[in-house]
């Protein structure tokens, strides 16, 4: 479901993860996501209007999808993770957005561990599989049962017929106080489970793309909107699909969306993080390994504007706790002009992302660290790196199967509500955090 997926088929040693571009945008400089307004409406500047800036023209193409924000209920609380209207048969489920798996899974009527509403209670369109499915993912695991119906997303005409997952049973799959009755796989179709279906396949999807927001989304399909852009994509290749991938490979690359990242650094700090990337919307945190988050972390400890904010020697992954409130009274936007932002080099270009909304996740008014690191990370997601949603939220992300290349532009439009100023006032708490179960 969520937050770091490893998809494990039953009985199999195949790990899966769960992907449209125009004119690429090639050359040197960089694009700063920091190009919103500062206002008194509490924006900070990777999510405000975008003003004067500019930004490429035309009309958008493709079909538009709103994707409601996952965080509990708390507008204090930027998006977990982002959910679709999804029609299965006569109805309708909130599924978490997942281009780190292909599978769909629904809630059923008969599990007595899902804890959701509504449930998939299968009608005259539905036909029950015989194949028992199992998913294991880095944050839960579901089992269930195979069936088939018709699928679409809301608002859709035309639905397609398509195998998925009834789920009977769920362990940390299904978390209390999330809006989620599902997933919704946006990977390849070889990453599905079998015998279940990839819905972008089904449908004769040649690209998808996101524009993710602290508070809410948008998911176009076969298309994207150049209005929520500031400059023009700038691709960059993914890994091609094999011809004939061996189901039994631990980890194949071409499962998951990946790309090359050439550097990325906190404000002029490079902090080695270099290599394959996995794109994925359904997890929150950016993923590498252990040595780049510790020098991410230096890197912070050793910065003016952070030592301001923060205090000196304060570390920023509050000490195993992840979440840090401001030693003084700052507001969202003034913690981000004060703090270095998150630079990375993408097929030469580089994009700069700020702090609230990259290596920091804004939670009630706490700043809680969104990098985890992990031991060997290579060896167990198949990549170098994952950049989650706090990644890719500070872009919209272009996913062009025709090309097999990624459209990356720094995002405008996004609303970031409105925060009063913040003070620290005794022992912080995350109770919301999730970390990657590996």
């Amino acid at each position: 479901m969520f937050r770091f997926k490893l998809l494990i088929a039953a009985g199999s040693a195949a790990l899966m993860f769960a992907a449209c571009g125009p004119a690429s945008n090639n050359g040197d400089g960089t694009a700063d996501a920091n190009n919103g307004s500062n206002g008194s409406n509490g924006s900070n500047g990777s999510n405000g209007s975008n003003g004067s800036n500019g930004g490429p023209t035309g009309p958008a193409t493709g079909t538009a999808y709103p994707l409601t924000a996952d965080n509990f209920g708390d507008s204090g609380i930027d998006a977990i993770a982002y959910n679709a209207q999804v029609v299965i048969g006569t109805q309708t489920f909130g599924m978490d957005v997942d281009t780190g798996s292909t599978t769909l899974g629904v809630a059923g009527s008969t599990c007595t561990t899902c804890g959701v509403t509504p449930e998939y209670t299968p009608g005259s369109t539905a036909t029950k599989g015989t194949t028992k499915l199992d998913a294991v993912y880095g944050s839960g695991e579901w089992k269930g049962t195979s069936y088939t119906d018709s699928v679409s997303l809301m608002g859709d005409t035309t639905p397609v017929s398509m195998i998925f997952g009834d789920i009977t049973s769920q362990t940390q799959f299904f978390q209390q106080g999330t809006n989620e009755q599902g997933i919704i796989g946006m990977a390849r179709p070889f990453a599905a489970l079998k015998p279940t279906d990839a819905y972008l396949a089904k449908r004769g999807a040649k690209s998808v793309a996101f524009q993710l927001c602290p508070g809410d989304g948008t998911m176009w399909i076969d298309g994207y909107d150049p209005a929520k852009m500031t400059a023009a994509f700038v691709n960059t290749p993914m890994v091609p699909p094999e011809a004939n991938p061996d189901p039994n490979a631990p980890m194949p690359q071409d499962d998951f969306y990946i790309i090359q990242v050439g550097a990325a650094a906190i404000g002029a700090s490079d902090v080695g993080m270099t290599g394959s990337a996995i794109l994925d919307t359904g997890t929150t945190e950016i993923l590498v390994d252990s040595t780049v988050a510790t020098a991410i972390a230096t890197a912070l400890q050793g910065d003016p504007g952070y030592q301001a904010v923060f205090g000196a020697n304060t570390d920023p992954t509050g000490g195993g706790q992840n979440c840090l409130q401001p030693t003084g009274s700052f507001t969202r936007t003034q913690v981000d002009q004060m703090l270095p932002p998150f630079k990375f080099t993408i097929n030469g270009q580089q994009f700069s992302a700020p702090a609230s909304t990259s290596y920091f996740l804004v939670q009630d008014g706490q700043y809680c660290f969104a990098v985890a690191g992990i031991d060997g990370i290579a060896n167990q997601v198949g990549a170098d790196m994952l950049l989650g949603d706090s990644f890719l939220k500070n872009f919209v992300i272009n996913f062009d199967y025709t090309n097999e290349q990624v459209g990356i532009a720094p995002q405008k439009g996004c609303a970031v509500p409105p925060e009063p100023a913040i003070k620290h006032v005794g022992p912080m708490a995350m109770p919301h955090w999730r970390r990657p179960r590996i």
